[in-house]
């Protein structure tokens, strides 16, 4: 069985493997926050359908300390 990872650590961030510059945690966050659809997410960053579900998987794996780091931002605003 083969692995595919669309998910790639780039200085301490997720990243798309395919498009090193694009956060996986805001690729998430217009799907779970904006309420965003999947479709819409594609086309707003130019994914695929299971680069955006790699990144909705990741964020909810990792999802308090997301959640966190983007709370605490706001906070020092």
């Amino acid at each position: 069985m083969e692995v595919i990872n669309h998910i790639v650590m780039i200085d301490g961030q997720a990243r798309i493997r395919r498009k090193p510059n694009t956060k996986a945690k805001m690729v998430a966050r217009m799907y779970v926050w904006e309420h965003q659809s999947v479709e819409a997410v594609m086309e707003q960053y130019d994914l695929t359908a299971s680069e955006v579900h790699s990144a909705i998987v990741y964020y909810y794996d990792n999802q308090e300390i997301l959640d966190g780091e983007y709370n605490q931002s706001l906070a020092n605003i």
